[in-house]
């Protein structure tokens, strides 16, 4: 190849450093060349070997006065060869990690472009932007680098004292989280079976069952927020102090948090207990863009999922809530149903997981979308009901943090939803005038 011989590209590393080497180990120094210099990803871990050695296999020699079994032979990874049989590999062991989680902490994912998924592991910065741990097929081997949303293909490898900019790439995401809540196996959670919005988890509680607002440490909370352009002003300032509120709440009734995601923006926060946290959350986030509610409830699906389906873990419920104030760009409809089908066969006892669409203004188009994801999904294919919507009430028109606490109570006990909002602590909420 051209650049190889090119003085703009020749390599960095003196040829004394390859005398009486093995070329096939790195030379003991950075990965990348000097103009890269304020990218501050570990080398060291990204130059790290990807596959582990085979160990080797004993064999039996037939003179041997005492014969002994051989022992069998260690099962043969399929090395790809090619660029596209890596490309077909990576495709089938992402598909099957995302329908049937991963038993290690971290799995290989593969993506194109620089649609990194949210869950990716961050390895470093480029000038204040996320660098995450990446690999490629490229010249008949796997190489590692480093991927960024801000990169101009997605991704870059290191080669012969260059970068290589690719757009077809594996990075490192976090497959399973550490437990940090169970039941004990005495207990098990009542939820009404009529109705879905409420939150199963199986039986009842002890003595020392939570009260009032401590019930929602009985869930799991994730939020997406609409950021298109049409949530920009009263409806934007809305949903933050509502959350901020809710935050406020959390980190007062000891729950773990809220986790929030954007539909367009790739920032997002895990386990946020403060009001403040959440607000400059929010001043990072410039609505704008289209509202693809599907696609980001696909990815955000793909990092929960997978922590109910693990039974060692005793994950809690999970309620997903969507706060929208228009009609989706894209059509989440299919994502719910493969969803609720993935869940089925992987025996996830029903109410482990809610997905509740909540809507911010008065769009009577948004209205009559949300409705259509709530109704009959569940005859019409035949899957569990996970899907419950909250739409404009002209009667109790403001979005405040008690609407959120009163649909989060209500994925916890479904009689909340048909009387008043829970008292709560002292906490100053913010009023609203339209």
């Amino acid at each position: 190849m051209a650049y190889r011989n090119s003085p703009q590209y020749m390599s960095p590393y003196s040829s004394s450093m390859y005398s009486g080497a093995n070329p096939s180990i790195y030379p003991k120094n950075d990965l990348y060349p000097p103009s890269n210099q304020n990218s501050r990803a570990p080398l060291a871990v990204l130059g790290a070997p990807l596959e582990p050695a085979a160990p080797e296999v004993a064999y039996m020699s037939p003179r041997s006065p005492a014969p002994v079994p051989p022992m069998p032979a260690a099962p043969v990874s399929k090395t790809p060869r090619t660029f596209l049989q890596w490309t077909i590999q990576a495709k089938e062991a992402t598909s099957d990690f995302k329908k049937n989680g991963y038993p290690s902490p971290v799995a290989w994912v593969f993506v194109e472009g620089n649609d990194i998924p949210p869950n990716a592991i961050v390895a470093g910065d480029d000038r204040g932007r996320p660098l995450y741990i990446a690999r490629s097929f490229y010249e008949g081997c796997m190489q590692p680098g480093k991927a960024g949303r801000h990169l101009r293909l997605g991704a870059a490898i290191p080669y012969n004292g260059r970068e290589i900019d690719v757009s077809s790439y594996e990075v490192l995401v976090e497959a399973l989280t550490p437990v940090r809540w169970t039941f004990q196996e005495s207990l098990v959670i009542t939820g009404n079976t009529t109705g879905n919005r409420s939150l199963e988890a199986g039986a009842e509680l002890q003595a020392a069952q939570p009260t009032g607002l401590q019930r929602l440490n009985l869930i799991k909370t994730v939020v997406i927020v609409d950021d298109s352009m049409s949530m920009a002003g009263q409806a934007w300032n809305d949903a933050r102090e509502a959350l901020a509120g809710v935050a406020e709440v959390s980190g007062k009734m000891g729950t773990d948090g809220l986790d929030i995601f954007f539909l367009n923006d790739s920032r997002f926060r895990f386990e946020i207990r403060d009001r403040n946290a959440v607000r400059s959350l929010f001043d990072l986030v410039m609505p704008e863009g289209q509202t693809p509610t599907g696609k980001k409830l696909e990815d955000v699906l793909g990092i929960y999922v997978p922590k109910l389906e693990d039974r060692r873990l005793g994950h809690k419920p999970i309620s997903i809530v969507v706060i929208t104030d228009g009609v989706p760009t894209d059509d989440p409809k299919q994502v719910i149903i493969e969803t609720a089908r993935r869940l089925d066969l992987s025996g996830v006892p029903l109410r482990q997981l809610g997905i509740q669409f909540v809507q911010i203004g008065d769009d009577p188009g948004a209205t009559e979308a949300l409705q259509e994801l709530d109704d009959g999904l569940e005859h019409m294919h035949g899957i569990r009901d996970i899907v419950d919507t909250t739409v404009f009430n002209p009667n109790d028109p403001l979005f405040r943090t008690e609407t959120l606490i009163k649909i989060l109570m209500g994925a916890v006990d479904n009689a909340l939803d048909n009387t008043v909002s829970p008292s709560l602590p002292r906490v100053d909420y913010p009023q609203y005038s339209r």
